[in-house]
């Protein structure tokens, strides 16, 4: 293994050898060993969506707050097309935060506050978010004010198949939403137009 991704991993793992939650020191010398490693950020992603699926739920939050401080951090120092890490912790991002959905409950309205920062922020756009909140157990991304359009369902939503539907769910309502506009927009512009017709015209009418 690469030395700079082998200072990452152990970076990472010694995560466990304390309790949560991970200290800012210790998660400043995490984001600079996967940035120091970045010419295989390949295998800093996997170390880190290996190290979510293996580790005890107490620490599953905390690989995600690895993930998104890596993410800030490189969008931050790189940005462009050179930031890499984001596109590629896209490629299984749902799959990863199935796994970190499986932390305790109580830390769960944190996973979501992290989605909703992205949202906000812009780290990943609404076609990639989509399938996430599904996972969390939401039909729906939240507005651009970062509050919620829908409730929390009461258990986290299976991935994949339900993640799909309810991307085409959503899809569909906006569909139908445009259909409402552009028939409200027909009505105005008749509207407007019966009031320009002269009197003699519309009698005649």
């Amino acid at each position: 293994m690469d030395p700079f991704v082998q200072a990452f991993s152990d970076e990472l793992t010694s995560i466990t050898e304390a309790k949560p939650p991970v200290s800012r020191a210790k998660m400043t010398a995490i984001t600079k060993a996967a940035l120091k490693a970045i010419k295989h950020y390949k295998h800093v992603v996997m170390c880190v969506e290996k190290f979510v699926s293996k580790c005890r739920p107490e620490f599953k939050l905390q690989g995600l707050y690895v993930i998104d401080a890596i993410l800030r951090q490189s969008r931050h120092q790189f940005g462009g097309d050179k930031e890499v890490f984001g596109p590629r912790f896209a490629r299984n991002l749902a799959n990863t935060l199935q796994h970190v959905w499986r932390c305790p409950p109580e830390q769960q309205v944190k996973v979501e506050r992290v989605l909703q920062l992205w949202e906000r922020n812009s780290i990943y756009d609404q076609v990639t978010l989509a399938p996430l909140f599904a996972v969390i157990g939401r039909s729906a991304p939240f507005s651009t004010n970062g509050q919620a359009t829908t409730k929390t369902a009461a258990t986290a939503v299976p991935p994949n198949r339900e993640a799909e539907e309810a991307l085409r769910d959503m899809q569909a309502k906006q569909e139908e939403q445009l259909k409402q506009l552009k028939a409200l927009q027909e009505q105005i512009a008749a509207q407007q137009h019966q009031q320009h017709i002269p009197p003699q015209q519309q009698q005649q009418q």
